[in-house]
């Protein structure tokens, strides 16, 4: 087990941001508009105050018939989102990593089996951790920490079953679910520090915590620190 540091999460995450950040942004926008447009297209608008009022008033039935009024698009926009997100979330993946050094489409060309998987996964956590948050925040806060590694781990090992990159997470992030909550939390601050910023720092500030949840998961998985040894065992043997 690898216990976290969230500074260090955060500093090797802004690292990659300076080298990467201003292409990335870019890739985000460009995600973001597509997303909208064919939302806009396929999926019911959505009126925020009735959503808001639902949401406080705790209304299920009125929630449900503002995303299931077309259920089609609805489903079209979530799977749309969740194959975009991907080969983003791939793309930094291998920057993180170092295995590639630029951004190119052949980070979105993976099996459709990956897409699917990741789909499912993202599916499955969403309802666990949305049960988690039903019955009280703490048991959220906890399920979200502890399945926080399970759509990284459904790229990182596409060759892995549904339930295996649930487990994996699971296991990963045992004695670290509040060092993660904390991380979720320095999140958000940097999600609205982004806001503040007249919402021209929303993107990058996206991307440094794409970047962050990325590091932790290379950090938990010991990538770096093999990465290290196999550095020093080859100058050893130069």
């Amino acid at each position: 087990m690898v216990y976290l540091s969230i500074s260090d999460v955060i500093d090797r995450a802004w690292d990659l941001v300076k080298r990467y950040g201003l292409i990335l942004v870019i890739v985000y926008f460009a995600i973001i508009f597509l997303q909208n447009v064919v939302g806009r297209l396929m999926a019911p608008p959505i009126d925020p105050d009735v959503l808001m009022t639902a949401l406080q008033t705790n209304n299920i039935a009125a929630i449900e018939s503002l995303y299931l009024s077309n259920p089609m698009g609805t489903v079209v926009e979530l799977v749309l989102s969740a194959v975009l997100f991907l080969g983003l979330c791939n793309c930094m993946l291998q920057l993180a990593k170092g295995t590639d050094n630029e951004i190119s489409f052949s980070h979105w060309k993976l099996d459709l089996s990956v897409y699917v998987k990741y789909v499912v996964v993202n599916f499955l956590v969403d309802i666990i951790v949305g049960l988690g948050y039903l019955c009280c925040i703490l048991p959220g806060l906890f399920l979200q920490a502890r399945l926080f590694c399970a759509n990284i781990h459904a790229i990182d090992c596409p060759n892995e079953g549904i339930l295996d990159h649930i487990e994996a997470s699971w296991e990963m992030t045992r004695g670290n679910s509040m060092t993660l909550i904390g991380l979720c939390l320095v999140q958000i601050f940097i999600i609205i520090v982004g806001l503040i910023l007249c919402c021209i720092g929303v993107l990058p500030a996206l991307v440094l915590v794409a970047f962050s949840d990325i590091v932790a998961y290379l950090i938990m998985t010991r990538y770096y620190e093999r990465k290290s040894e196999e550095a020093a065992e080859a100058t050893v043997n130069v």
